[in-house]
């Protein structure tokens, strides 16, 4: 097979689709006047590592996440702080057209998991993280090594001859 159709072929199934395609989860958003505690607790609850805050008008103003409480939350007092204190501030968001390879691109050089999905109005409507990404690369490869793998038993069978009579 030519090298730069495997290539393109490459592109065009996995880093050029939508991030729509991921089927990106609804956005988990809480307000910034929520403290730390009750934000663990709907990351426990809602089993997701992080969390969109969001403005009174309902616009992303940060990110919080497991790596935020990793790195910055040292005590049990600071669980009573507000969440705008430890989260990440002003996060990178695309639209749901972006394309998966910008997304991944973002993530890596950015050195972040998740990435808030807004509308046109700028308001959080979904997210997606690289698990999102890299579950979706897996998937979609062994749906094709497995139609691949069909192909290549079917094209290897010989045709079988009839058996012959020795009845003459």
């Amino acid at each position: 097979m030519d090298k730069d159709l495997t290539h393109l072929s490459f592109v065009k199934y996995f880093l050029a689709k939508s991030i729509g395609c991921l089927n990106p989860r609804a956005a988990i958003c809480i307000r910034e006047d929520v403290n730390v505690m009750n934000a663990l607790a709907i990351l426990r609850e809602k089993k997701v590592g992080y969390v969109v805050i969001t403005n009174a008008e309902g616009y992303v103003v940060g990110i919080f996440t497991e790596r935020d409480v990793l790195n910055k939350i040292k005590s049990d007092e600071q669980l009573k702080d507000g969440v705008t204190e430890y989260m990440t501030k002003n996060p990178h968001c695309e639209l749901i057209t972006s394309s998966i390879a910008h997304a991944l691109t973002l993530m890596s050089e950015g050195g972040y998991r998740h990435i808030p999905i807004i509308d046109d109005f700028g308001k959080p409507i979904a997210a997606i993280s690289v698990s999102d990404v890299v579950n979706h690369i897996t998937r979609t490869l062994d749906k094709y090594y497995k139609e691949l793998c069909l192909m290549a038993d079917f094209v290897s069978d010989k045709p079988k001859s009839p058996k012959s009579d020795d009845k003459h």
